[in-house]
């Protein structure tokens, strides 16, 4: 990509979700071309980092999380603009002495073409038994930042409920952990399964009663996870496991489109869990106001407006 910006000398580079070295390389050559660089802050990489690096690897993790977060505030202060997904970041960017003046915010979205509402009663809940059950689903990758032990929890206690069902969708070392758990405690209702094609991501959805997603307390602060948004599409209501003051569960709650509890509060969340599952109207009006909240938010237009905005101060 560097020698891509060297050869066709862009006006303006937008860069998101880059590793940060990658992104030091490619303001390098922006700098070289007298390109405009514009940092599309997404999460707080450098954060994040230390934060698994002081875990896995004591004392030196720290010092070379550090050394992130150190090129993170470079590379942020280097840059010509910087495009914010949450004003929930200000605080840090305030820390790392970046002026408000060259940062825009513009909340991510997802996309509601492609992910419609849909009766749970389709050919892949079909195919996979979960057409007629009250059915706990996520979706997405599980890592550092996850706490998988919650997905047991909640198969552990509604493992004499047949009316449910935990389903994770998901590959690698944190699927790999629960499938252990799964046979070792013997949770017939926690059903694991690998990532699916995207053709059938939204049946994949529509299957849940409820939408899941979880994060740590550390990762709160850096993090927002995208895969809600999608989940507001699709017109379920969510259980989330993450801090009130993340991005993300301030929008489920503000949109009243599902219940959230804190980081590790498991009592919190099989209370919650419970409630959704003997409410079956509370789920349709949670799921309603999903939708409501995606179709008012993730229209395309406005957001193409303001990138178009930001893009016409280097005509």
């Amino acid at each position: 990509m560097a020698a891509h910006i060297r050869a066709e000398r862009p006006h303006v580079v937008i860069s998101a979700n880059t590793p940060l070295d990658s992104q030091r390389i490619l303001a390098q050559a922006c700098r070289e071309t007298r390109s405009r660089f514009i940092f599309w802050f997404q999460d707080a990489i450098g954060l994040a980092m230390e934060n698994i690096l002081r875990h896995k690897i004591p004392v030196m993790g720290g010092l070379m999380g550090r050394y992130y977060q150190q090129m993170e505030r470079r590379l942020l202060v280097q840059s010509d603009r910087v495009i914010l997904i949450s004003p929930g970041f200000y605080p840090l960017l305030d820390d790392w002495g970046i002026e408000r003046t060259k940062t825009h915010v513009i909340p991510n979205w997802a996309p509601l073409e492609e992910i419609p509402p849909m009766d749970q009663d389709n050919a892949w809940s079909r195919g996979h038994g979960l057409d007629k059950t009250v059915n706990f689903l996520y979706s997405g990758i599980l890592g550092y930042k996850h706490n998988p032990e919650m997905f047991v929890t909640l198969a552990e206690h509604f493992k004499t409920d047949d009316r449910v069902r935990v389903v994770v969708v998901s590959e690698g070392g944190g699927a790999d952990w629960l499938r252990g758990e799964q046979q070792r405690r013997g949770l017939p209702n926690l059903i694991l399964l690998p990532f699916q094609p995207a053709d059938v991501y939204p049946q994949v959805l529509a299957s849940a009663s409820v939408l899941v997603s979880l994060i740590n307390a550390d990762a709160s602060r850096f993090s927002v996870p995208s895969k809600v948004l999608t989940y507001l599409c699709a017109g379920r209501p969510v259980l989330l496991s993450m801090s009130h003051q993340n991005e993300a569960a301030g929008m489920v709650e503000s949109a009243q489109a599902g219940l959230v509890s804190e980081p590790g509060d498991a009592a919190g969340w099989i209370s919650q869990a419970e409630t959704l599952v003997n409410r079956p109207d509370l789920r349709e009006s949670l799921g309603r106001n999903a939708r409501a909240y995606a179709e008012k938010h993730f229209a395309l237009e406005p957001i193409y407006h303001q990138f178009e905005a930001i893009l016409a101060e280097y005509e």
